[in-house]
């Protein structure tokens, strides 16, 4: 979803980029540059200066377009 191009305003090498997301509006993201704590959880840590990151409208738009499509599970049938 995101280029490899210049088109793209996030650099992060790593397996794992991490978004605060709100619809509409520029996204911050931290790209770990060394060690993560909590990395399985839903809120990891990454220890000041371990990162480098900035806001993205172009990360916005591709997490609008991914939420936009995206199909919402019925959990309270069984199979």
């Amino acid at each position: 979803m995101l280029n490899n191009d210049d088109s793209n305003d996030v650099q992060c090498d790593r397996s794992v980029l991490l978004v605060h997301y709100n619809k509409g509006t520029p996204t911050e993201w931290r790209c770990p540059t060394g060690i993560m704590f909590m990395s399985d959880a839903s809120k990891p840590f990454l220890p000041w200066p371990d990162y480098h990151g900035g806001r993205s409208q172009h990360l916005t738009a591709a997490l609008d377009l991914l939420t936009d499509n995206a199909l919402r599970l019925d959990l309270s049938q069984k199979p």
